[in-house]
């Protein structure tokens, strides 16, 4: 089975209090632990993105507005989605390793390492993808169309959707299930 969460792959986290959150992978253990005995992730990534700002804002405004609210967390592989994009991992690789989970200060002490280098790099204007949200929607089908889709053997297939009046949204489906017809999509 070919890698998919190396150091650096961002991903979508699909389940859990932070769902729909961008996070980056900074350790991948793929065989498991003895605690945790499946693939899972180390993982950080932002709880709170940073808000809108403009021109005419103030400066003390602008350094408030500009704030990163980041976690980490192990996550099991099947509550991440992964992406195309990659993130360099110049100071984040040192900041996060597995022992910092079992003592909350250390955990805190790495989170304020890891808001550092997302603020930082929030400022210098690289990767602004990342610190954008995700436009998310939730999407219920109605029953005569579940019946067609039930021929799909992946749960990841595009789908062409009239929304928000005649603008036709290409929405990807990231998790649906066939019982109840609901969609976790993303807005392309």
């Amino acid at each position: 089975m070919p890698k998919v969460y190396k150091p650096g792959k961002v991903a979508i986290v699909l389940q859990g209090r932070q769902a729909g959150k961008k996070v980056v992978v900074i350790k991948q253990l793929d065989e498991g632990t003895k605690e945790r005995p499946y693939p899972h992730a180390i993982v950080a990534g932002i709880e709170r993105y940073p808000r809108k700002v403009t021109r005419t804002m103030g400066a003390k405004k602008l350094q408030r507005r500009s704030r990163v609210k980041p976690f980490i967390k192990v996550i099991n592989y099947s509550h991440l989605f992964p992406t195309r994009y990659a993130l360099e991992l110049e100071g984040l690789k040192n900041s996060v390793a597995a022992e910092h989970f079992k003592e909350p200060s250390q955990r805190e002490d790495a989170r304020k390492t890891i808001k550092k280098l997302f603020e930082e790099r929030y400022q210098t204007g690289k990767n602004k993808w990342f610190f954008q949200a995700l436009r998310v929607c939730l999407f219920v089908m109605p029953a005569a169309f579940r019946a067609d889709c039930l021929g799909y053997s992946s749960n990841r297939f595009f789908l062409y959707l009239w929304c928000l009046g005649d603008d036709l949204a290409k929405l990807h489906v990231h998790h649906m299930s066939l019982y109840d017809a609901c969609f976790f999509c993303t807005i392309a």
